[in-house]
């Protein structure tokens, strides 16, 4: 599983921020373990650093 603070870290501003609503929407569970999925729809949209 990713560790959150490194997909945060990969992310733009508004990155995070979408990030920090899918963790409460989703639970951190859920989003540790689609990290790979989480940045790719991030690079898709310019929402990687």
């Amino acid at each position: 599983m990713t560790d959150l603070r490194d997909l945060r870290q990969q992310l733009t501003p508004e990155g995070q921020q979408i990030l920090e609503e899918t963790v409460e929407r989703k639970g951190e569970e859920w989003v540790r373990e689609h990290a790979d999925l989480v940045l790719a729809q991030a690079r898709k949209v310019g929402m990687v650093e």
